[in-house]
């Protein structure tokens, strides 16, 4: 029998096609966050949009992207080096029968290739919940449970049909603002899977 061995044009386009869609799709989600949100109607009597506006997040954005990235990461790190490595029931095949190799461990060389292919496959899984969550968020618009006081309406009198919109809003930080119409799908929920 032949001994089964990677192509290396194969591999390296294969890694190339998932260094490609990952990076496309980091940067769709940068794009999407620069488009502006849909803006559904709200009530200025609605309390549960009345909770204050919180300045500095208990859990900033860069130790969150750590822990959502860098956990999973350390994690795929531990298992294709040491554990899949030493432990894994997949044994080389023997060159000359053409069998499994009953003992043994994986060469290093096999072991990065699945690291590699461990963190690509996580760029690509937490690329594309950022881009899907980010596009949903876009598409519903829904107010955040903060949105009132992310506002500063001009006037907190009652419109003639119940509902307002975001031309009441005196908030002088767009981006405050627009981020205050996207509460829905959580952000936290779409990453912590991955």
């Amino acid at each position: 029998m032949r001994q089964l061995s990677r192509s290396r044009p194969t591999d390296s386009l294969l890694f190339l096609c998932f260094f490609f869609a990952g990076s496309a799709l980091i940067i769709g989600f940068f794009i999407l966050d620069r488009v502006e949100p849909f803006h559904q109607p709200f009530a200025l009597q609605n309390y549960t949009l009345h909770y204050p506006y919180a300045v500095n997040e208990r859990v900033p954005i860069p130790l969150a992207l750590a822990i959502s990235g860098g956990f999973p990461v350390l994690v795929i790190v531990v298992y294709t080096i040491v554990l899949d490595g030493l432990f894994s029931h997949s044994k080389p095949v023997n060159i000359a029968t053409g069998k499994r190799k009953l003992m043994g461990k994986y060469r290093l060389k096999d072991r990065l290739w699945e690291l590699n292919c461990g963190i690509l496959g996580l760029v690509l899984a937490q690329g594309a919940a950022f881009v899907i969550t980010g596009a949903l968020k876009n598409a519903c618009g829904k107010p955040r449970p903060d949105l009132i006081d992310r506002c500063k309406p001009r006037t907190f009198e009652q419109p003639e049909f119940g509902l307002s919109n975001y031309t009441i809003c005196t908030q002088t930080d767009h981006e405050i603002l627009k981020d205050g119409f996207r509460s829905f799908p959580s952000g936290v929920y779409n990453t912590s899977p991955c």
